[in-house]
């Protein structure tokens, strides 16, 4: 056990570490054996573009609310990764698939929570696909990836599995399990010492954080998937009308544009364009 670390209990903090332990015998592994700094050296190697070959990780870290992963993963982001900042934090797949042309090699990129199991209807499974694909097949390009979840969430493409266990509060440090990829064992755990209330990058982040908040409550989830309004838009400032005149012409340059789109967000897309179009000319 990592010296000089005194977890914050609660009532039941007890009760539940051992009924932990009664459910995985493993689970003693994390409080045994300290897996930090090998953890942050292999991090630093990845990081690194100049270390043997270029690779990335992808990490997946789930705990309750309110357990400091959001906290203890800016942490992770701002010690490791030169070019991390509050940023590369965001709340949808899509989101981070809109990004992703424009990501510098070698970056950290995180999507915390994840209201994606909420989104229903056309693109919804085209974005979960995507965002799998993009992280099984960025390691030369060095993107690496984080996912929060609330809960733990098993993933074929995960090269680090952590979940917050507890918290020493008043030496700012989460102590994370550490799980085998294969078999899901715990092995260890890491320690990292959480960046102040008063870090730049965690009032900004906080900031977006409480607008995303509010879109919840409000059932607001612009963020969820590509606006067809939007891409309709883009469409229309660079399409050429001269060729392409009818609404097929204009569905098959919009295919062309947006190949994995599913049929269903071709159409409307097509129809958003059309709109435009309509408004334009009565104007």
């Amino acid at each position: 056990m990592r010296r000089e670390y005194e977890p914050y209990k609660d009532n039941l903090y007890i009760i539940k570490m051992h009924e932990r332990l009664k459910a995985n015998r493993s689970f003693k592994m994390v409080f045994k054996r300290d897996l930090t700094e090998l953890i942050y050296d292999d991090l630093k190697n990845i990081s690194d573009p100049n270390h043997n070959f270029t690779t990335n990780t992808v990490i997946n870290v789930s705990g309750l609310t309110g357990s400091s992963k959001s906290m203890s993963v800016i942490s992770l982001g701002l010690r490791i990764f030169k070019n991390f900042s509050w940023k590369n934090m965001f709340f949808y797949d899509e989101q981070i698939l809109q990004n992703a042309g424009n990501i510098p090699p070698n970056s950290f990129i995180v999507r915390d929570e994840n209201p994606q199991k909420a989104i229903y209807g056309i693109g919804s499974a085209r974005t979960t696909a995507q965002i799998r694909v993009l992280a099984e097949t960025c390691r030369k390009y060095g993107l690496n990836l984080c996912f929060i979840e609330p809960e733990f969430v098993q993933s074929g493409v995960a090269k680090l599995i952590l979940e917050t266990v507890d918290m020493d509060i008043k030496r700012r440090i989460t102590r994370l399990a550490v799980r085998d990829t294969h078999t899901l064992q715990y092995i260890g755990a890491m320690y990292i010492d959480v960046v102040s209330e008063k870090n730049e990058d965690w009032i900004r982040y906080n900031e977006v954080k409480d607008k995303f908040i509010d879109d919840m409550r409000l059932g607001r989830m612009s963020g969820s998937k590509a606006s067809p309004s939007e891409l309709a838009q883009g469409i229309i400032e660079e399409i050429d009308f001269e060729i392409y005149k009818t609404k097929k012409e204009v569905k098959a340059f919009i295919i062309d544009k947006y190949p994995n789109y599913t049929s269903g967000e071709i159409d409307l897309i097509a129809t958003n364009v059309w709109i435009l179009m309509k408004k334009n000319l009565a104007r």
